[in-house]
């Protein structure tokens, strides 16, 4: 029978956990759990969430556990005595340790205990979830945001401590802030700090900041965080001062989203909370109330009405109520919206139709009917001009029946440059709101198509690496807009995110085409590399290859099979027959042995070999040929005469003959 044995504390259990002991058990016949100690969490984490007893009940109830093994921890934290004791429970089973993950043979010390195998990466490279992460977020508010997320650690009127992190390529707000002051020291990774002392924000300096050094941000000072390392950043956060209130904060506009416009679309309409969800290019979809799907129902209170265009309403354009939205509205209808309120961690932004453009001395809403001033303009004197000048020029505008305001949306702008002739298609033509929408892109060719065309699938290219990521590479040809992303698993043979320091912002790299899907370009390193396990091509279990020593350990030795070299382990269970010869030190790296395929599966590039498989077998094959089951003879009386004739050399026609 296979056993397989996993180890842990599984406080609390969790999702994770049961896919972690799901994926254990399709290794085997037998699943059991050795299950560390209330005294073993705490060595390790100065406390425990939930009692032993506990545990070991909720992990006896989930359906793939077969047993719980409990056991005395040893000093250094490993389930080597649980291993133990279960090869002396299970004397005559295979027993199988499973590992997760975020384990390999260098950081695990149950690889000394003897006759037992080792399974790696089970339940998957990721965690999908972890206890330590569980806890904080259920002791500590937590909130994400764009840039990452934040514990709250501490809190007082005063004093607050955060735990921040800070994704890869992401930035925090350009702020500062009147109330409190506030020091970062960096626990984990490396960032930017951008910094002024100027009430301006002029003279922005950068100052780096590597693992515990740290930074003092005064009571005004402008400063921003940026992570543009590959991996995460996390910072301690100390405030301290007057108060360490949320709204104690000024950013700059370039960093808000709010105010912001777009043309999205009705991903869906939720009567019961009579609000729309926009699609506007985000992670999550924009939050637009039924009563701001009616332009001009709410006034912008940063706006002051100095002008009311109180037109007849005809017959036509009766006003829309709520009911109406549906309607007017429905799925998959386009619309134009304004932020009003930015992204709060899962939140999407709040929008309105109600727009809001503000110029330099006026307040633009095109769709109110009225003309407004901004409510910051605090000199009386100023804002009597301004209300003046607004009333001739919001008529002129009104009587002007042909005065049009042509857009081309933004996103094809790079490739428009002022006093250029374009041929441009006609989206949309108001004439009553003046509006006339064109696009360039619309008669352009698409820019995937251009690709497929001038590289179709299987293409080999050379492209620069433009973005390293710590799941990939992106790269471009510089001939095309479109980006060529490489996973890591398609870099070399042996899957692994290792392949990526190999590589580098601004190499070029020599790779095949091998999908283009979705305007999606997905590109392979390894398809141009010979595969090493196609030396198992034709080969089946009960096989002998020939292979080379690479490695000797104490538990195993690692042999290179092919040309290519593609590693095995061999166990030290599986390298003799006997006990006694079932020593590493047999063999010396560059020797060539003989082993038979006792596993081999193509789907998951999975090989096992064993010397003493094929001793076995080979000592099964001289019996059979030499043995007279009547005969009564000992395995000696026939290895001796086997192994003499095959050791005597044959007789020449010459020696025949003179006998």
């Amino acid at each position: 029978m296979k056993i397989v044995v996993v180890s842990g504390g599984f406080d609390p259990i969790h999702s994770g956990h049961i896919a972690y002991f799901k994926s254990a058990k399709s290794h085997g016949n037998k699943l059991i759990v050795a299950l560390n100690s209330d005294a073993w969490l705490e060595k390790k984490k100065s406390k425990f969430f939930m009692p032993f007893d506990e545990r070991k009940a909720i992990v006896e109830s989930i359906k793939f556990v077969d047993e719980v093994f409990s056991f005395e921890d040893d000093g250094k934290g490993s389930c080597i005595n649980a291993l133990e004791e279960i090869k002396k429970s299970y004397p005559d089973d295979d027993i199988y340790f499973a590992n997760g993950g975020d384990r390999d043979k260098k950081n695990i010390p149950e690889m000394s205990v003897p006759d037992i195998n080792f399974i790696f990466s089970v339940g998957g490279h990721d965690k999908k979830n972890s206890s330590s992460w569980i806890l904080n977020k259920w002791q500590y508010y937590f909130e994400e945001r764009q840039w990452g997320s934040f514990f709250n650690l501490f809190e007082t009127k005063n004093i607050k401590v955060k735990e921040l992190t800070v994704k890869p390529g992401k930035s925090m707000s350009f702020q500062r802030h009147f109330k409190r002051n506030e020091i970062w020291l960096v626990s984990e990774g490396t960032c930017i700090v951008s910094y002024s002392n100027d009430a301006n924000n002029k003279n922005i300096k950068e100052l780096q900041l590597n693992k515990f050094d740290h930074y003092l941000v005064p009571v005004g000072h402008w400063h921003q965080v940026s992570n543009r390392s590959n991996t995460k950043t996390h910072i301690i956060e100390i405030q301290y001062g007057e108060d360490c209130i949320e709204s104690d904060i000024e950013r700059l506009d370039k960093d808000r989203m709010v105010g912001a416009i777009f043309k999205g679309k009705v991903q869906n309409l939720e009567a019961g909370l009579k609000a729309a969800f926009v699609n506007i290019g985000y992670e999550k979809n924009a939050f637009l109330h039924y009563w701001d799907m009616l332009p001009g129902a709410n006034n912008d209170p940063s706006v002051e009405i100095v002008l009311e265009n109180k037109k007849k309403s005809s017959g036509k354009n009766e006003a829309k109520s709520v009911s109406d939205i549906p309607r007017v509205f429905p799925i998959g209808s386009e619309i134009v919206v304004q932020i009003t309120k930015a992204q709060i961690g899962t939140k999407g932004p709040r929008t309105t139709t109600n727009l809001s453009l503000p110029g330099r001395f006026l307040v633009l809403m095109p769709y109110a009917g009225q003309c407004g001033i901004s409510r910051k303009i605090e000199d009386k004197a100023e804002k009597g001009e301004l209300t003046a000048a607004g009333k001739p020029l919001y008529k002129i505008a009104d009587l002007d029946k042909t005065f049009l305001k042509a857009y081309i949306t933004g996103g094809q702008l790079h490739q428009i440059k002022l006093g250029d002739v374009v041929k441009v298609k006609l989206k949309e033509l108001d004439l009553e709101k003046k509006k006339l929408v064109l696009s360039y892109k619309d008669t352009q060719e698409n820019p995937i198509e251009d690709f497929k065309k001038r590289y179709p699938i299987n293409s080999v290219l050379d492209a620069k690496i433009v973005n390293k990521k710590e799941f990939g590479l992106f790269l471009n040809t510089g001939d095309s807009e479109i980006d060529i992303f490489i996973h890591y698993k398609q870099l070399d043979y042996s899957e692994s995110s290792d392949a990526l320091n190999n590589y580098k912002k601004g190499d070029t790299v020599k790779f095949k085409i091998i999908d283009i899907k979705d305007d999606k370009v997905n590109g392979s390193v390894r398809a141009l590399l010979e595969d090493p396990f196609d030396v198992f091509k034709g080969k089946r279990q009960g096989d002998v290859v020939t292979a080379k020593v690479a490695e000797i350990l104490d538990n195993y030795i690692r042999v290179n099979v092919g040309e290519k070299r593609f590693s095995v382990i061999i166990r030290k269970a599986e390298i003799a027959v006997e006990k006694a010869d079932q020593r590493t030190n047999r063999f010396a790296v560059g020797d060539a042995l003989d082993a038979m395929i006792v596993l081999l599966d193509e789907k998951e590039r999975k090989v096992e070999l064993s010397v003493k498989k094929l001793e076995e077998k080979q000592t099964k094959e001289t019996i059979k040929k030499y043995k007279n089951v009547d005969s009564g003879a000992s395995l000696a009386d026939i290895l001796g005469p086997a192994m003499l004739s095959e050791k005597k050399p044959k007789k020449s026609k010459k020696d025949k003959k003179e006998e």
